[in-house]
């Protein structure tokens, strides 16, 4: 590394460095930047070669030639090209390389680790497959472990503060191995800026390990200094604590949350291709955000606390409103008031409403003939007691009720006094329904708009109610999308009589009454007969969907849709004028429509 001078020659004095690393560093930084050392990638060094995942990759030979050289002039610069290297990258080490980088993280000078910004470690990944399928996963190794806990113990003891990002996985499920894996976690308290922790696919009955990897994440991570202070927020106006909610999870980006009788409350979501710059409909556009999850990347690993017993402050479905609810009871109060004046309520039956019959089964069960609870005893003709066939018809219990009872015991007078748009999503009507007056679930829907009747003296409640009713008819077959056959029985009997309760709420002012049917809205077919849809022409040019707000309009059920209306709420009632007209299909539809005929 020594140099001549150019000024020797010409004979004049200087103060220049005798050598290149007489360099100030920040300089000696630019040179290897611009020499070609590889920068924001995914690298497993010291491979040369790309990550396995990274699909994306950019780092072309010349940077791996140009890091190669760059680290074998001497010692020194060697330190300083892998001080840049780990700062400026990601590290990753899976799979062929994971030992080779846990030997090098161990090696890592104090100089390298104080750099270090982002590091993935695979240490024990368990694959999915199906039980009784393929070779049993390996076990992690205590030499293995004890790899990990001196390489751990050499970047953590020199780490900066608040600057290092760990993702670890290590499908250990709670073992002596996985306590001894986090153990150098549990050494360093508040030290890294963020932990990313798995420790095995998500089970039912795992809260205890998913509980374990939020500690420890918690207890590795350093607290966010913005926490360290109390905050009044009741001083705030009241104006002002609206707007905050607005940026919780109380709202979903649809406004609308799904609840069924057999997981209660659901977020609802489709998703949308495009970049969102040709997208007409924003809230179609945001709900990509609940889809995609920020815990999952191709390489660094997937920390999807849906999908595994795992932590992760990325992941969208660990903002869950929960906490809010529970900071106190004012708080609850205010919260649960605003969401549910701020979301539609999307009442559906269990499972689907295409493959079920309301007030009717089409499965091959016997019922009993004297229920004494919401939980029918159902029973399979078959004589099979296997736990799957039980689990099974365990989950049918509720198809013979009414969803719109079971929701309003649940929720309870208050709640339902604090909704501003309610919608109610019946199963197929079709010729096996039974509407009698003795018919289980007609008389538990009538009882359920007898709930809301109730209400009638606090009058404003209901006025302020926007109710929407989907009538999902039956296909004449599996091959045609049009509900010929069973549309003159729905029309001349079965509409009315289910229509029959509403009549009971009499402060009611916006009803929308929808006869739905496979392709409907489908955006695979001819779009025709729009003007006799009574609906304005509503283009979308984005997303691949196309016209896909224009329904296809079968005159008959349009008229029947507005006769229902007429005959629940009065003869002047113009459902269109109150609105109607801009409701568009709801996510229970949208999510059929790429299997629609």
């Amino acid at each position: 590394m020594k140099q001549s001078c150019l000024c020797k020659y010409l004979g004049v004095t200087c103060n220049h460095p005798d050598t290149f690393l007489h360099i100030p560093l920040s300089i000696r930084q630019q040179i290897y930047l611009y020499a070609g050392l590889i920068t924001d990638s995914y690298i497993c060094y010291p491979h040369y070669k790309p990550v396995e995942g990274d699909s994306e990759c950019t780092i072309q030979h010349e940077n791996y030639l140009a890091t190669y050289n760059l680290r074998n002039v001497c010692a020194q610069i060697c330190d300083e090209v892998e001080a840049m290297l780990v700062n400026r990258n990601v590290c990753v080490y899976k799979d062929d390389t994971l030992e080779e980088g846990l030997e090098f993280l161990r090696e890592l000078t104090p100089y390298a680790c104080s750099m270090l910004r982002n590091l993935a470690i695979h240490l024990h990944v368990r694959p999915r497959r199906y039980p009784g399928y393929g070779p049993e996963p390996e076990s992690l190794t205590w030499r293995r472990i004890e790899m990990w806990q001196a390489a751990a113990s050499n970047i953590l003891s020199h780490a900066t503060p608040r600057q290092l990002t760990l993702h670890l996985i290590c499908d250990t499920e709670d073992s002596k191995q996985t306590a001894a894996v986090l153990q150098p976690l549990y050494n360093f308290p508040g030290l890294l800026f963020e932990l990313q922790l798995r420790l095995l696919e998500r089970k039912p009955n795992d809260q205890k390990l998913i509980t374990l990897a939020r500690e420890t994440a918690l207890y590795a991570q350093a607290p966010d200094p913005r926490a360290s202070g109390s905050f009044r927020f009741f001083d705030l106006p009241a104006e002002i604590r609206q707007n905050v909610f607005e940026y919780t999870n109380l709202v979903t980006p649809h406004r609308k949350v799904h609840w069924d009788p057999m997981y209660g409350f659901r977020a609802a979501y489709i998703f949308c291709e495009c970049d969102g710059s040709v997208c007409l409909e924003e809230d179609l556009h945001n709900g990509r955000r609940m889809g995609s999850c920020g815990g999952w990347s191709r390489v660094t690993g997937d920390f999807c606390m849906k999908h595994y017993a795992s932590y992760s402050s990325r992941c969208s479905h660990s903002k869950s409103p929960l906490p809010l609810l529970l900071t106190s009871r004012a708080m609850y109060q205010e919260a649960i008031d605003f969401f549910y004046s701020s979301n539609r309520i999307v009442i559906q039956p269990h499972i689907d409403a295409k493959s079920t019959v309301f007030a009717g089964v089409e499965t091959n069960l016997l019922i009993d003939q004297q229920p004494t609870t919401l939980m029918e005893n159902l029973r399979a003709t078959a004589d099979s007691d296997t736990a799957d066939i039980e689990e099974y018809f365990s989950s049918q219990n509720y198809l013979m009720h009414d969803s719109t009872k079971i929701f309003m015991e649940k929720v309870g007078t208050k709640a339902v006094k604090l909704m501003r748009n309610l919608e109610i999503v019946f199963p197929q009507i079709g010729p096996v329904s039974d509407l009698s007056d003795t018919a289980t679930a007609y008389r538990e829907w009538c009882t359920a708009i007898a709930y809301l009747a109730s209400l009638a003296g606090q009058e404003e409640d209901v006025r302020k109610l926007t109710l929407a009713v989907h009538i999902w008819t039956k296909p004449c077959s599996p091959f045609l999308d049009l509900p010929l056959e069973s549309t003159a029985h729905i029309l001349g009997a079965q509409g009315p009589r289910l229509l029959q309760p509403l009549r009971a709420l009499p402060q009611l002012e916006r009803l929308f009454v929808h006869l739905e049917w496979p392709g409907h809205w489908s955006p695979q077919k001819l779009l025709h007969d729009i003007e006799t849809s009574k609906r304005p022409r509503k283009e979308s040019l984005g997303c691949g969907i196309g016209l896909h707000y224009i329904p296809r309009a079968i005159k008959g059920l349009t008229e029947k849709e507005v006769d229902w209306e007429k005959m629940v709420m009065g003869a002047e009632y113009d459902s269109y004028s109150m609105g109607k007209a801009n409701e568009l299909p709801s996510q229970w539809i949208r999510a059929g429509w790429d299997s629609s005929c």
